[in-house]
């Protein structure tokens, strides 16, 4: 993670984190809500992770946490309604390489 609880943990010494590129950010404010941010680099370098973080922990109140997905060609935003087993792709997936992220509904307690 990038923030975990409303605080900035990238290392102050990781050089990549300072390098602008474009982004994809996915972020939780609370149990109900994720943010995600994208950022190209149309017309600019895009941003750099340090940059994100700035933006997100001045911008909302509350962060539990942040991650950076990949902003590249590789990004893709994919959805399975529930019940259902055929994905529907939202926004990119253009490359052949693949790192999935996958967020669940956990039962409550």
């Amino acid at each position: 993670p990038m923030i975990r609880d409303h605080e900035d943990i990238l290392p102050e010494e990781w050089d990549f984190a300072d390098r602008r590129a474009m982004r994809t950010v996915i972020a939780r404010t609370d149990r109900n809500n994720y943010l995600l941010l994208t950022v190209s680099n149309t017309g600019r370098a895009g941003l750099s992770l340090r940059e994100v973080n700035t933006f997100l922990l001045d911008t909302f109140d509350r962060i539990e946490w942040a991650y950076d997905l990949d902003g590249g060609p590789s990004s893709a935003l994919i959805y399975r309604k529930k019940g259902m087993k055929k994905f529907h792709t939202v926004w990119g997936g253009k490359s052949k390489d693949t790192d999935i992220l996958f967020f669940r509904e956990l039962p409550e307690e």
